[in-house]
């Protein structure tokens, strides 16, 4: 019997990605990107090369130069915002993204994936207004062209 479950786990799981379903658990609901663009859900478009305060990110090194994956902060614009950045050595084939939560990271809006328009370019997502509510955070997840790992920051 256990040989039949397997078989048959493994069979609902290549109809599964055939068919382009997701595997997303529960806990990790998520919504999609279009839920951050054009003001959805008080998301604003931000200028490319913005810069803030540094608050969380990582860095991944291919070639001789970093690439930048970081959530940034500031108030450029009136009431304080967060967005996710991408700087260095980026490539148009680079992907990032910024997950932002309301309910401490039991579900959360994906903002992206976006990538660079060229080689050494900065990108940035739209952002969202920053919280003292302990539950309101985000984090900056990205990978670059050539390393298909996906890597996510702590959240802030």
């Amino acid at each position: 019997m256990k040989r039949v479950t397997t078989v048959l786990a493994r069979t609902a799981l290549v109809l599964a990605l055939g068919a382009g379903l997701p595997l997303v658990s529960s806990q990790a609901a998520q919504a999609w990107p279009a839920q951050c663009l054009n003001g959805e859900n008080g998301f604003r478009d931000m200028p490319d090369n913005a810069s803030g305060r540094y608050a969380v990110g990582f860095q991944v090194q291919t070639g001789a130069k970093p690439t930048y994956f970081s959530i940034q902060y500031g108030a450029p614009y009136g009431p304080a915002i967060g967005w996710a950045k991408i700087d260095g050595a980026t490539s148009p084939g680079d992907r990032f993204w910024m997950d932002w939560t309301r309910d401490d990271r039991r579900t959360w809006i994906q903002c992206g994936p976006f990538s660079p328009s060229g080689y050494s370019l900065s990108a940035t997502t739209p952002a969202q207004l920053t919280s003292t509510n302990s539950n309101w955070k985000f984090r900056v997840c990205g990978s670059v062209s050539g390393d298909a790992t996906v890597r996510c920051s702590d959240w802030w």
